[in-house]
Parts: C-alpha cells; sequence; structure tokens
C-alpha cells in the first residue's frame, strides 16, 4: 500500500468499476477513500483470483456435468467402434436411466431446468422407453433422423418453453422473450448441419449442441441482467 497521485488515484478507481462492471473480483471502492490524509492504492490479493477462477470454473464445470447422460450414452455406444444394434439398444437403456436419475435430483430443486439439458434426457428416456416397451417403429424413426433427432427435439422443446413458460428457452423467469427467440432461431439453424453431416457425430451432433449451450449461457447472462435492472 503506498500513496498515489491524482492521475494514478483515477486510473486506481478507473480499473475498480471495470472490474466491479465485470463482476470479477469482489472490490470495496471505499478502500480509495481518504485514510489518514490520504488515497490507498487498492491491492488485489492472489486469494481474490484464486476464489473467483474457483466460482467460474464450478459453473462451467456444472454446465458440463449436466450433459452427462447424453455424453455417457454417446462414450458407451461408440467405445468399440460404430455399434450394432444391441448395443445402440443397451445404450438408450443406460442413457434413459442416467437421464431419469438425473431429473429425478434436479426437478426438486427451485432452479429452472435447463431446456437443453431437459431436451437430451427427453430424447434419451423416450429412445429407453421405447426399446423397454419393444416400440421398435420409434427406434426407426432415430434411425431415420439419426443426429438430426436430438436437434429436432431441442426445437420442439423451445419452441413449447418459447411459447408456454415464463421462463422461455432460456430458462430465466421474467426475461424478454426475444433471448428465447433468438436461441429457438439458432437451435432451428443446426437442423441443416446434422443433415449435411448426417452420421458424422461430432459436426452433426456435439458442436451443435455445445454451440448451443455456450449461446444459451451469453443469452442467459444478458437476460438476468436486464431481469435485475427492470
Amino acid at each position: 500500500m503506498g500513496h498515489t497521485t491524482p492521475y494514478r488515484k483515477k486510473a486506481v478507481l478507473l480499473n475498480v468499476n471495470l472490474f466491479k462492471k465485470l463482476k470479477l473480483w469482489d472490490i470495496n471502492i471505499n478502500k480509495l477513500i481518504l485514510w489518514d490524509g490520504h488515497y490507498y492504492e487498492v491491492s488485489i490479493t492472489s486469494y481474490m483470483l484464486v476464489k473467483d477462477l474457483v466460482k467460474l470454473m464450478s459453473k462451467w464445470i456444472f454446465a458440463l456435468i449436466q450433459f452427462l447422460p447424453l455424453s455417457t450414452f454417446a462414450v458407451f455406444a461408440f467405445w468399440h467402434g460404430v455399434p450394432a444394434n444391441d448395443r445402440w439398444l443397451q445404450s438408450f437403456l443406460f442413457g434413459a436411466l442416467l437421464g431419469l436419475i438425473q431429473l429425478a435430483i434436479l426437478l426438486p430443486q427451485k432452479k429452472t431446468l435447463n431446456r437443453l439439458v431437459l431436451a437430451c434426457n427427453i430424447y434419451l428416456i423416450l429412445g429407453g422407453l421405447a426399446v423397454f416397451f419393444q416400440q421398435w417403429w420409434y427406434l426407426k424413426i432415430y434411425g431415420s433422423f439419426r443426429e438430426s433427432a436430438i436437434i429436432i427435439l431441442i426445437v420442439i422443446i423451445g419452441s413449447i418453453t418459447t411459447l408456454y413458460s415464463s421462463s422461455g428457452f432460456i430458462a430465466v423467469k421474467g426475461s424478454d422473450r426475444k433471448f428465447s427467440v433468438y436461441l429457438l432461431l439458432a437451435s432451428v439453424s443446426m437442423i441443416p448441419f446434422a443433415v449435411i453431416f448426417q452420421g458424422n457425430r461430432i459436426y452433426a451432433a456435439v458442436l451443435p449442441i455445445i454451440f448451443l449451450a455456450i449461446l444459451q449461457r451469453y443469452l442467459t447472462h444478458i437476460a438476468k441482467q436486464m431481469v435485475v435492472v427492470h
């Protein structure tokens, strides 16, 4: 800690205000007020940096864990290359079980359920139920649409929640409906990619879902800020 010139004091104030706006650090701006007749420079400790990095990482880790049932389904199905019919059936049963367990954990919570996660779990659960009840016609539909089946389910869930849910597609209560429409339009635009790259699960499903998940987090962040302001 030491004295700062008026020019340096302004620079410090600007930096602190920037940090506060970005919500990267919990800085108390009163630390820059006169103390014993002098201005003192704020010291951003490594503790604060680590604390916020851990908080940021935990949010992203939680976001990735939400897609665990779908990720596990894909890994289990393709572990030994292109799966045979029996492997597909086992994968859907396993994925459906994980999806049900996850929904049983998430639904009782007060936080609105991530719509992309909901759509992915519905995809697995419907496939698992079709296997369990031997509804092969439904699995043939999955087989016909291939990777685009899950994107179409995302669009269906997105349309329903955009029109009929107060939280919308982005799952933010009281948010402007336009953000849900943006995410819905982005979801629809992923269908051609799934069709064009059919058979390539990375380009047809994985990358589109990752893109939508990132876009959802971005729109959710903006929507939450606007809800707080209003």
